[in-house]
């Protein structure tokens, strides 16, 4: 069957190469990737129905949330949650301090998504929340906008939007012309019904790809700083201004299905998984670089290694600069760029899961499909051992693989060959237990008002 040239040719695309290949750098394709799915309003004309109520005038629109919360992080927006009902018990750092519990406010830095459940979440600067070790007021927060079941979450209403200078009328205006009348806007939709077709598309394909190369460069990483952690290396940076950027940067909450305080047992959870098979896949070898911590001037002093000089060769003072860029390093690809990709594939996936298919239903030969040719789905298939089992060499490499790959592996996957390199699989997965909120239920809408 015809392929889309650009699905047909997509491993010849400049980006995918650089994704491909070990030695380029992460920061600016992480930054062409996320340009290729930035929401633009210019391009949307979002329909509206104005109606009276308890506050006012609401525009209810088929503007998705997930569109209006990117452009609010883009301007730095800030909104205050006048109260909030956690969708699963309270996970904080020992380090952290809360100043109370209602009127939560601060900057939106974006949305976060979960690896393994429909969860989507807004990021925000947490004005209600401070650090005890370096007496800091403000850090990172997520509030749970999407549940587990993919809908709307109902302990997040009442959201207060307090835009920058004309970010209010250049969305406001979109739906109603009489802005003034409007105060508030309801959102029907985390992703918009049409996005369900975003998946046979290039830029999902290629934050797909991307998501594959920041975990795997994450895990290199991660597993040197463990290595040398063993021989008792610690993180050798003493710069106070740095350190507060850090705990910053990664702070994160767990949002762990076995933390059952105050939780009770869900077990029809559901959540569509995703895969790409792509041979010959990664090449190369991630370079070992050294961090010495900071130059008189404040720029970061980068120490050259020797790419062919093993860790067990390297002598102390290069294991220690190895040891700060390679933990400093596999932190940021772990919560800050693999979180940024993460919400562009998880919300398109999202929008696959909802609206993908016909009717009710989601079973294999349901789907909609684009209005480019794409081949069509098979049922049925398994991953091959190739992808599951083979280990990494010293070099990089893959070992090769037996004769007999496809003898392993759940046979529920879906499978779209788009040519001999490279294929696209999905599977529905209905084995997922959780621990939520026994208030937590779904919602219609959500409504930031002024």
């Amino acid at each position: 069957m015809a392929v889309a040239k650009s699905l047909d040719g997509l491993l010849d695309d400049p980006t995918v190469k650089r994704i491909l290949d070990r030695t380029q750098e992460m920061r600016g394709i992480v930054g062409d990737v996320l340009e290729l799915n930035l929401p633009n309003l210019d391009e949307r004309n979002p329909s509206s129905v104005l109606f009276k109520g308890d506050r006012g005038g609401i525009a209810v629109t088929d503007l998705d949330l997930f569109a209006m919360i990117g452009l609010m992080a883009q301007d730095r927006g800030v909104v205050n949650i006048p109260q909030y009902g956690r969708l699963r018990s309270k996970a904080t750092t020992s380090d952290t301090i809360e100043f109370a519990d209602d009127n939560r406010h601060g900057e939106v830095i974006g949305l976060v998504s979960h690896r393994s459940r429909l969860t989507q979440s807004v990021r925000i600067i947490d004005y209600q929340r401070g650090g005890r070790r370096r007496g800091t007021v403000g850090r990172p927060r997520t509030f749970c906008l999407v549940n587990d079941y993919g809908d709307l979450y109902n302990l997040v209403e009442g959201i207060e939007w307090f835009p920058e200078e004309g970010g209010r009328e250049g969305i406001v205006g979109k739906l109603n012309g009489d802005t003034s009348a409007v105060q508030g806007v309801s959102f029907k939709h985390f992703v918009h019904p049409l996005r369900r077709v975003s998946l046979y598309g290039q830029p999902y394909l290629t934050a797909r790809l991307l998501s594959d190369r920041i975990d795997d460069q994450a895990a290199h990483y991660r597993s040197i700083a463990a290595q040398l952690e063993v021989e008792g290396f610690k993180l050798d940076i003493r710069n106070p201004q740095f350190l507060r950027r850090i705990d910053f940067l990664y702070d994160h909450e767990s949002v762990n299905e076995k933390n059952k305080q105050d939780c009770v047992r869900v077990d029809d959870v559901m959540d569509v998984e995703t895969r790409l098979l792509i041979e010959p896949g990664f090449e190369g070898k991630y370079p070992n670089k050294g961090f010495a911590g900071f130059t008189h001037e404040g720029k970061p002093w980068m120490v050259t290694l020797d790419p062919e000089k093993k860790i067990e060769d390297m002598d102390d003072r290069e294991k220690q600069f190895l040891y700060n860029y390679t933990y400093l390093i596999g932190r940021e690809l772990t919560y800050v760029w693999g979180p940024k990709v993460r919400v562009i594939k998880r919300a398109n996936e999202l929008a696959f899961f909802k609206y993908g298919f016909k009717g009710n239903s989601l079973n294999p030969g349901d789907e909609h499909k684009p209005p480019w040719e794409v081949p069509d789905w098979q049922p049925g298939f398994r991953i091959p051992r190739s992808y599951q089992q083979r280990k990494r060499k010293d070099d990089g490499t893959l070992e090769p693989t037996g004769t007999d790959i496809h003898t392993k592996g759940p046979v529920d996957w879906n499978m779209m060959r788009f040519n001999d390199h490279f294929a696209l699989l999905y599977r529905i997965r209905t084995d997922l237990v959780s621990w939520v909120n026994p208030a937590a239920e779904s919602s219609k809408t959500i409504t930031l008002y002024d």
